[in-house]
């Protein structure tokens, strides 16, 4: 009061003490939760868990989609069907995973030694005659495609395998440079085997054009 009426503020009436004077800030009504003059302080526990923030509940995360299982020998015609094990037997199933690891030359001996050991099984026999004769392609070796391409047609020309050994017959031969029987066993299939899948008859023709005179 003192250093307001030296600057001629004037008197009680302009005071700087708004709390003394009833100003309009002093009546404001204080925030809820707000600490009153002279109330206690609460407990340590109490005023922590006042400041401390909600927690969040974290999100949980969507699971990782597992990889890919590696894949077969990839060698089929498009649209032709997977290689159905069937049967339970462990020596063609251990066949079937080393090809998914690329180790050809031990799955071809186990599918060779299946097919040797079970003669009288019209299913898992000829699908592994037919993966001995795929091995053998993929690996360059024509000759011994063909040989197991035949063998198969020839022992089990029932087999839902029957096509598709016939066209990779047909490109053994040709890979061969015998022209003329591969052209010839790839025009034969589908009167061979009526039931053939579209795509393998597709891929015979496609070949066929591609390679042949006529």
């Amino acid at each position: 009061m003192v250093s307001a009426q030296q600057l001629g503020a004037g008197g009680d009436d302009q005071g700087l003490n708004c709390a003394a004077s009833g100003t309009a800030a002093a009546n404001v009504a204080p925030p809820p939760g707000a600490m009153q003059p002279g109330q206690l302080l609460p407990p340590v526990d109490a005023r922590t868990a006042m400041a401390a923030p909600t927690p969040l509940t974290p999100t949980p995360l969507a699971p990782s989609p597992l990889a890919r299982p590696p894949g077969l020998l990839g060698t089929l015609p498009s649209g032709a069907p997977p290689p159905s094990p069937g049967g339970g037997s462990r020596q063609f199933d251990a066949a079937m995973n080393l090809i998914s690891k690329a180790q050809y030359d031990e799955a071809k001996a186990d599918f060779r030694a299946y097919a040797d050991a079970n003669p009288d099984d019209d299913d898992l026999s000829p699908q592994s005659i037919y993966w001995v004769g795929d091995i053998d392609y993929i690996q360059h070796d024509y000759q011994g495609a063909i040989t197991a391409f035949a063998e198969q047609i020839k022992k089990y020309p029932k087999s839902p395998r029957g096509p598709d050994s016939m066209l990779k017959l047909g490109q053994s031969l040709l890979a061969m440079g015998r022209t003329q029987e591969g052209c010839t066993t790839l025009g034969a299939i589908k009167s061979k085997f009526p039931d053939a899948p579209a795509a393998t008859i597709t891929l015979a023709a496609g070949t066929r054009k591609a390679s042949c005179k006529s």
